[in-house]
């Protein structure tokens, strides 16, 4: 089985945008560029121009995880189904991939078709590896031949709250490298920076799961306008803020983003 298409984060950003604001997004950072070259330009139907630059809010153990999962081979021969495994973050992949095929064998075997540690019955075979590999999660989606299998990043506890998004947006709009990307979009009309959530930062994600918005208003940079915050989902939360304040996202039929099929589902 092949594997899927790694996830094209700057791509979706940029459609995502072109969706909610009504535009054609065009790459620049493309290959022959010139040194810190914005990411696309989002060109609007009265002719403005948006520049736009796209970043992740991640944690770099968890990215490099995820890096090392898209170079390993996730299907296996010895299981016919497809199979959910949810993992404390960051986790060993390698160890994982060479590991996950006797554990889902058993379940297989068994008859198991999902399994939550802390909630069920953990057959003694396969509790130390669950523990050394933190696995928090096994669950059967269905039929697959050859089986195949999704790992997704556990949940975790943590306090949050909307400051937790204003810090986010103070981090990223005054990284040095983002700065001088859209100093540079001289040509632009607007310029925007976007920040993917990612699924790791948990706390980050609730906050935006709610209606509050922060009662922090960080300061941006002269160059930059607008930033975007969005929830690496599926289903995205999308919130926008400016120099007038913070915005809830809510689209309409016609702009949906959970239209877009370029997002990825839970984890990316």
């Amino acid at each position: 089985m092949t594997r899927p298409k790694p996830w094209d984060n700057e791509q979706s950003a940029a459609d995502l945008v072109a969706q909610l604001i009504g535009g054609t997004p065009t790459v620049r950072d493309g290959h022959g560029a010139p040194p810190s070259t914005h990411d696309f330009d989002v060109v609007l139907a009265d002719g403005r121009v948006i520049a736009l630059e796209v970043t992740q809010e991640v944690v770099p153990a968890v990215l490099a995880q995820r890096s090392t999962e898209a170079k390993l081979e996730w299907s296996f021969d010895r299981l016919d189904s497809e199979w959910v495994v949810d993992v404390r973050e960051p986790a060993d992949a390698r160890a994982l991939n060479a590991e996950i095929e006797d554990i889902l064998a058993l379940l297989e075997a068994s008859g198991v078709d999902s399994l939550l540690v802390g909630r069920d019955e953990i057959p003694s075979e396969i509790g130390p590896p669950l523990g050394r590999l933190g696995i928090r999660l096994l669950h059967r989606l269905g039929p697959s031949s050859p089986g195949r299998v999704i790992i997704g990043g556990a949940s975790v506890a943590g306090s949050t709250s909307p400051s937790l998004v204003a810090a986010v947006v103070a981090d990223h709009s005054s990284r040095a490298d983002n700065v001088k990307k859209l100093s540079k979009a001289d040509s632009a009309d607007e310029r925007h920076l976007f920040i993917w959530i990612r699924a790791d930062r948990h706390p980050v994600i609730a906050a935006m799961s709610f209606s509050d918005v922060p009662a922090e208003h960080p300061s941006l940079p002269a160059r930059i306008d607008v930033v975007w915050i969005a929830s690496a989902f599926e289903r995205p939360s999308v919130w926008r803020y400016d120099r007038s304040g913070w915005h809830i996202i809510t689209p309409t039929d016609d702009d949906d983003p959970t239209e877009i099929d370029h997002l990825p589902f839970g984890t990316c």
